[in-house]
């Protein structure tokens, strides 16, 4: 019994002691699970998110002097460049850069959580973030999260070691200024990696200034500028570049809506708004997901569950701080990083990896928290409990990445085509831009919604450029910038609006754009090649000159009709034309692909006359009819109609519908009266 006893007792005593002696090995294992999970999820094409083929291809640019990376994640992109300058194009390689940056941030996270927890909590957030399923699928991907959270734990774990190596401030300062001299440096490349850093920059400052480093601080200061002033140098005087690098950001962060300029800015209260729709977004719904409890295509969010997050999150800084006062820092870092994610993210991004960033420290602190509450005399009874907690926590981690693992083997096998680690829509568009690389001339200027991705799949043909937003809202503006930017191409996709799952929602950037421009040029677009047999992409030609041939106008209305389908005027159009040219059955799919759309009197008269040429009277007969309920004096559908129950030998009804032909309008009907008239 005082055997049992005991080690009720000592239970977390016991469990750090195993995991101080198993440290290296525990590492070593996490390394390695790591290491498994992101190789199984590991796939050769970029992400359909599109800012890691924009890295990429920012990088190669730089590497061949052909433009410096000034779009976000400057630095990035130049560490990226090394990589190519030596691999080259070669996207597996790239992304294995990140894969070895994910691996190198576990060694330096357990170090950190051993410095300023216990092994103990070292050991299960190591162990957690190693088995993550975003964790890893964004260390096989060449976005930005891979290579900031390793310099993100590099940096805290220094700061907070040069901070506080030495009490006395001025001994501090003359052991330490050369490396607060390196970390400014540091934290500005970070703001170069991710422009919401500028917060570490300034929380830094504050917590040198809280425990009185004040010399430190200004050689941290001096050091971060004076980086900045060679770096904006460096740009301008080799690049010709002015930017600090985050304004076209900045643009679209102050925007209502990032796609819809003509909404206008965003106010006070719409970025209040802003601040709970991210928090229900990445704390309700992201972080709880990424702790297992919800499958990872769980799109809900929760009011409650947020605050009650909220709540825990409060108290675990509250009492860690009191536990550690050094972990201020990593409470203050917290704040500041999430709170300007949250304040300048717009909620349509939703983008996972936002968040994903800060997954350790947020367990961490929750985990220590808990440690805490239950390492006391009172407590220490339950002390199985948090353990089992931190046990099933892992194992749910373990378990959606493993559900993960098999899914994505799943679809691999399912899809032996090109790109088929993409859904129908992007593996179609990823086709087309190949094609349109393989196949348009180099002079070409294509353009399409993922110009970055289309560059990657046409191997660094650099033909494509984006359309992001519909800019104008009519088309003589629209037929104007497709004129001044001398468009030749464009690819439109059926790219879905939620990527998980096929709806009736689809990004219509260029498909609205497009519909503007036929409203002007009707024919200006011939089709080429279109991919796939469902959520199809087109690789149109453009043309926009205002001179065409009868048979190129009628034959380009159809490429028109796949951009705008529900356009029932150019459906009538070019009905009417094979009308004219005595093709009804052709004419009738155009009319019938109309009047899924509208419910017109002309169409369902235009119709009857397809079924009337094809002496299919009876079908004739319902559409006349149908066209003159709909519009009461449509003398000429009542004469038609007339005819149809004359060729069905139905008399009595034929003289009525004549004479309702005569009384609304109808001229030349006596041909036809005389005919009946005799019968």
């Amino acid at each position: 019994m005082a055997k049992k006893k005991q080690n009720e007792i000592n239970l977390f005593a016991r469990c750090e002691q195993f995991f101080q002696s198993k440290s290296n090995l525990i590492l070593i294992i996490s390394i390695l699970l790591s290491l498994i999970i992101s190789l199984l999820i590991f796939n050769k094409d970029v992400s359909n998110g599109g800012d890691d083929s924009g890295y990429i291809r920012n990088a190669y640019l730089f590497s061949h002097k052909m433009a410096f990376p000034s779009w976000h994640s400057s630095f990035y992109s130049m560490v990226l460049s090394l990589f190519i300058s030596i691999f080259g194009l070669n996207i597996v390689a790239l992304k294995c850069t990140s894969l070895i940056f994910s691996l190198g941030s576990l060694y330096f996270i357990q170090r950190f959580f051993i410095k300023y927890t216990n092994y103990s909590i070292a050991a299960f957030v190591v162990l957690s973030t190693s088995v993550s399923y975003l964790t890893c699928y964004y260390s096989s991907t060449t976005y930005t999260e891979s290579f900031f959270i390793l310099i993100q734990i590099i940096y805290i774990f220094y700061f907070l070691e040069f901070t506080h190596k030495y009490d006395d401030p001025k001994e501090s300062f003359q052991k330490t200024w050369i490396h607060f001299l390196v970390l400014g440096i540091v934290v500005y490349l970070m703001f170069q990696t991710k422009s919401i850093a500028l917060s570490i920059f300034i929380i830094s400052i504050a917590y040198l200034l809280i425990n009185k480093k004040f010399l430190n601080s200004i050689v941290f200061f001096l050091s971060a500028i004076f980086t900045h002033l060679i770096f904006s140098l460096y740009k301008k005087l080799s690049w010709d570049i002015k930017k600090v690098g985050f304004e076209d950001q900045l643009e679209a962060i102050m925007l209502k809506h990032p796609y819809k300029p003509q909404e206008g800015a965003e106010d006070l209260m719409g970025f209040v708004q802003r601040i709970w729709d991210n928090s229900e977004l990445y704390l309700s719904k992201t972080f709880v997901k990424m702790l297992g409890f919800f499958p990872q295509d769980y799109r809900k969010s929760s009011a409650i569950l947020t605050i009650v997050l909220y709540l825990i999150f409060a108290i675990s800084g509250f009492i860690v701080i009191k536990k550690n006062k050094k972990l201020l820092y990593i409470i203050l870092y917290l704040v500041g990083m999430i709170g300007s994610t949250f304040i300048f993210l717009q909620k349509i991004w939703d983008q996972e990896r936002l968040i994903m960033i800060y997954f350790p420290f947020l367990l961490g602190i929750v985990a220590f928290f808990i440690f805490n509450l239950f390492d006391t005399q009172k407590m220490k009874k339950l002390q199985s409990i948090p353990l089992t907690f931190f046990a099933l926590i892992f194992v749910l981690i373990s378990v959606q990445s493993i559900k993960q693992v098999i899914k994505s083997n799943d679809l691999n096998k399912s899809n032996k085509e090109a790109f088929n680690s993409y859904t129908p829509d992007f593996q179609n568009y990823m086709l087309a831009s190949k094609w349109a690389g393989e196949n348009l001339p180099s002079n070409s200027k294509v353009l399409c919604r993922k110009p970055d991705m289309s560059w990657i799949a046409s191997e660094g043909k650099d033909i494509f450029n984006g359309i992001f937003r519909l800019e104008y809202n009519n088309s003589d503006s629209t037929l104007v910038m497709f004129q001044q930017n001398k468009a030749t191409h464009v690819i439109m996709g059926n790219l879905r609006g939620n990527p998980a799952k096929k709806t009736d929602k689809t990004i219509n950037t260029v498909r609205n754009t497009l519909i503007y421009l036929t409203a002007a040029r009707p024919a200006c677009l011939t089709l080429l090649k279109e991919f796939g047999t469902d959520e199809k992409a087109y690789v149109f030609k453009i043309d926009l000159k205002e001179k065409v041939t009868v048979e190129e106008y009628y034959k380009n209305l159809d490429a028109a009709l796949i951009v705008n389908p529900k356009n029932a005027k150019i459906c009538d159009e070019k009905g009417g034309y094979l009308l004219s040219q005595n093709k009804p059955q052709e004419a009738l799919k155009y009319y019938d692909f109309a009047l899924i759309y509208t419910n017109d009197a002309v169409l369902f008269f235009n119709r009857g006359l397809c079924y009337f040429q094809l002496k299919k009277y009876s079908d004739a007969l319902k559409d006349f009819k149908k066209a003159c309920e709909l519009k009461k004096d449509f003398n000429q559908s009542w004469y038609n109609l007339s005819l149809c129950y004359l060729m069905m030998k139905d008399y009595t009804n034929a003289k009525i519908a004549l004479v309702k032909a005569k009384d609304a309008g109808f001229k030349d009907y006596a041909q036809l009266e005389t005919q009946l008239s005799g019968i």
